[in-house]
């Protein structure tokens, strides 16, 4: 082997190196998170829109939410926002809320603890209540069985009427949900004596439940 056969070589094998991949480096990078909202010490009531600012050298995978070191819900995609109904929580109740945030890796980052303090939340008949039925009920009750519950018209077919079907039991009893055929019907569980549950073929979301029960609690009050 001549000495141009020797230094070809060499070329060679060093281009053959310098083509090699470097070897992947693991992601030990953790994301970045802070609450947005609520700030520290703010009031809120009803559903609160939980806020933070996540980012990550990579991409930020999920937020989860924590209220008293509680996962209360996640959120997967960006802003990362998730929703609080905070209607079952006792009024001027305090909690410490948090974030962590997750990368593709596992990384994880918590965030600052933001302490919130919980004020009654009245909820409207007009703008949380009918809403509802504008969605889910109307098709099948705008008067069917006596059953109305267009705008305008479910109010008075509802508190202190007496249910065609269901009698002498109230449609809506004002204060007491256990006691109105509304809230059971749309319950999880609706006890054998109001029938199957509605909407038929299937349920209404949590939130929206919760909505009208602490509808019935406060007194279903036509506002």
């Amino acid at each position: 082997m001549n000495r141009y056969t020797v230094i070809l070589l060499g070329i060679f094998l060093l281009v053959m190196i310098g083509c090699k991949k470097s070897p992947t480096q693991p992601d030990n990078e953790p994301p970045t998170v802070s609450i947005t909202a609520p700030t520290q010490n703010q009031t809120i009531s009803g559903i609160f829109t939980l806020k933070v600012n996540a980012s990550d050298n990579n991409t930020v995978d999920s937020v989860q939410y924590f209220a008293d070191d509680q996962r209360i819900g996640s959120a997967t995609n960006s802003p990362f926002d998730f929703q609080w109904q905070t209607l079952p929580l006792a009024d001027s109740s305090q909690h410490a809320i948090f974030a962590r945030a997750y990368d593709g890796a596992g990384n994880s980052t918590k965030s600052e603890v933001v302490t919130v303090t919980i004020v009654p939340a009245e909820v409207s008949f007009a703008q949380e209540v009918q809403p509802i039925f504008n969605t889910f009920c109307v098709t099948c009750h705008g008067g069917n069985g006596g059953m109305f519950l267009n705008q305008g018209q479910a109010y008075d077919n509802l508190v202190n009427t007496t249910s065609q079907g269901y009698a002498p039991l109230k449609r809506v009893v004002p204060g007491k949900p256990d006691s109105s055929v509304l809230y059971l019907k749309i319950s999880s569980n609706p006890p054998i004596n109001v029938g199957q549950r509605m909407p038929q073929g299937g349920a209404l979301p949590a939130d929206e439940i919760m909505t009208i029960k602490f509808w019935i609690l406060q007194g279903a009050k036509d506002n």
